[in-house]
């Protein structure tokens, strides 16, 4: 990733943790995490979600074919697919699973690798 798409995704004050302090980390919010991913959970059926084509927000079927989206409300015939990928992620302090969703992955993979 380059310096200014870095720059175009930070919209809050977003510091760099290794694994051993994002673990031991007691507030929440956003942090960013250096560290190398060393497994995909392939087990996990559930790489994909359908959501809304407006939001990008989990939608569930309503009645028949519609999906409609609890959150901004619009109602579409077919939703879009997004990921959500299980890692293992290691540094020279630990390990842990984190979660990436749609945004992060296809910035990790090229659009031949995920098409």
């Amino acid at each position: 990733m380059h310096g200014q798409e870095l720059m175009n995704l930070i919209k809050v004050p977003i510091f760099v943790k290794i694994i051993k302090e994002a673990l031991s980390l007691v507030q929440e919010g956003p942090c960013w995490i250096s560290a190398t991913i060393v497994a995909i959970n392939t087990t996990n059926k559930d790489w994909f979600y359908k959501a809304c084509r407006r939001c990008s927000k989990k939608v569930e079927p309503s009645i028949g074919d519609r999906y409609e989206c609890n959150k901004c409300g619009h109602t579409h015939s077919c939703a879009a697919l997004r990921f959500k990928m299980e890692v293992m992620v290691y540094d020279d302090t630990g390990s842990m699973s984190l979660l990436l969703w749609d945004r992060e992955t296809t910035q990790l993979c090229d659009d031949d690798e995920i098409t």
